[in-house]
């Protein structure tokens, strides 16, 4: 769901994965952050070669660097 962009727009960046999806990002500046909730959780994570990181719970992310690159279409600085 795309999200209302807030503050003033730096640059965009235009991309598109291996399915075809396109996908755009954008920085801005001049934008309020509200803070996160403090909490107790903690968790350790363990960053590798065959996985990219695994975090404490048990949890793997694959490492996906050397299946593909997904190429950037383009840069817009505003």
């Amino acid at each position: 769901m795309p999200k209302q962009v807030e503050g003033r727009i730096i640059c965009t960046t235009v991309s598109q994965n291996p399915s075809g999806k396109y996908f755009v990002s954008v920085c801005c500046t001049d934008v309020d952050i509200k803070p996160l909730e403090k909490t107790e959780a903690v968790t350790g994570i363990d960053v590798g070669i065959k996985e990219f990181a695994i975090i404490s719970d048990g949890n793997k992310f694959d490492n996906h660097s050397h299946k593909y690159h997904s190429p950037k279409i383009i840069l817009i600085p505003v």
